[in-house]
């Protein structure tokens, strides 16, 4: 994988964040593609850690199952969203923490520059 690929690969979800971002005020603070948005990554997720089983080779990685939690929590929040105020507030809450972690992966991506990925 190139640097380009790198920054590519880092900026899509960024610009899908602005998007939903941007849905989300144009239609009447309809929060469907919030809600669409946080699920899929959360489902994502999972779904890597759960085809990935040797991520807790040799004992409990905590970090990778408070992962694991962090995210059922946000895809149970994403479904619950219009049921309860807590969900919402977790759902924004998780679109932000996604939101920022995105910003952050486009940042190293554009200041590092690696010889070697893969």
């Amino acid at each position: 994988m190139s640097n380009g690929q790198l920054v590519g690969v880092t900026i899509a979800p960024l610009l899908a964040h602005v998007a939903a971002l941007a849905v989300f005020w144009l239609h009447h603070h309809d929060a469907r593609p919030i809600r669409v948005l946080i699920g899929l990554v959360a489902a994502c997720v999972l779904a890597y850690l759960a085809t990935h089983p040797g991520l807790s080779a040799g004992g409990v990685d905590w970090a990778v199952l408070g992962l694991g939690l962090v995210e059922a929590a946000v895809l149970v929040a994403a479904i619950l969203y219009r049921r309860s105020p807590i969900a919402g507030f977790a759902a924004w809450t998780a679109f932000a923490g996604h939101f920022a972690i995105s910003l952050c992966a486009v940042a190293f991506a554009l200041l590092f520059r690696i010889n070697r990925l893969f």
